[in-house]
């Protein structure tokens, strides 16, 4: 592999790869939380509206009666009354990180609603945000600043992909914590979406509701041009407590080390950097 990408779900994978000398640089995922669905979609459309359809908020104000606080960011046709509807939505919510009050709780937020699902809103924490989502916690854009830097990355990635064979481009995503008795499901909605033509490594993080944990389940398995690792964490229960905020967080050495391992047992690395 010449070429390597992170494409979500957060930037702890991203931390992973660059830590671990695998990134040939930025793209527009990074930095940010998206679904694997979303990711493939953008992938695809050469990220039409990425940066359009945008609300913006500090989550720190968006319950006080200052309806300002929430701003609308190239939002073309979307109407007062769809516009309203999504405000009130988000007023009541807490945009809570993994079972602890949100780590840009006090700083600009931003939402893209075109790839996001309206019922996400309802769930007040994060990680029970299923199918369709694309958040950009701590980034402004309305900004010139950061619209640029997003052009920058994505015309450097789209050119990586545009002019180098598509055998020598790996893509990277891990994903939310998956039960263990339902991590072939996983699999199979990743197999049915994914029809790019790049090589992609699925991490597929799996936990036990006890403390059994059936280590048959732990596997590397190759379908078509995607391989899939499969690997045991702690629990969601475990985690909420140990390490709220943060799931799956970098302390878990021997987690992350095993998928390094996966990732250098999977594929021949010969790594291009575009920093």
């Amino acid at each position: 592999m010449n070429y390597v990408f992170h494409i979500g779900r957060r930037c702890q994978t991203l931390d992973f790869l660059k830590w671990n000398n695998f990134l040939s640089g930025f793209n527009p995922f990074s930095g940010i939380s998206n679904s694997f669905s979303v990711a493939v979609e953008l992938i695809k459309n050469g990220f039409e509206d990425y940066e359009n359809y945008v609300v913006k908020f500090q989550i720190s104000k968006i319950n006080n009666d200052n309806d300002d606080s929430i701003e609308f960011i190239r939002c073309y046709n979307y109407s007062d009354e769809k516009l309203k509807i999504i405000k009130s939505l988000i007023k009541q919510n807490k945009f809570n990180g993994f079972f602890k009050q949100n780590y840009y709780f006090y700083r600009n937020y931003c939402i893209n609603l075109k790839y996001t699902d309206i019922d996400n809103f309802l769930f007040e924490e994060l990680f029970f945000w299923k199918n369709n989502y694309l958040l950009y916690p701590n980034t402004d854009y309305s900004s010139e600043k950061q619209l640029d830097t997003y052009n920058r990355r994505k015309e450097s990635f789209q050119n990586c992909l545009k002019n180098n064979k598509s055998e020598s481009i790996l893509l990277i995503y891990m994903e939310n914590l998956v039960l263990d008795s339902d991590y072939e499901n996983t699999i199979n909605n990743a197999v049915n979406i994914y029809t790019l033509p790049y090589n992609l490594f699925y991490i597929v993080p799996i936990y036990s509701k006890t403390n059994s944990k059936n280590m048959s389940h732990e596997k590397i398995l190759k379908i078509n041009n995607i391989t899939f690792y499969v690997i045991y964490f702690e629990s969601v229960d475990y985690q909420k407590i140990n390490n709220p905020g943060d799931d799956n967080y970098l302390g878990f050495t021997n987690e992350y080390n095993k998928i390094k391992e996966a990732l250098l047992k999977s594929y021949t690395f010969d790594i291009v950097k575009l920093f």
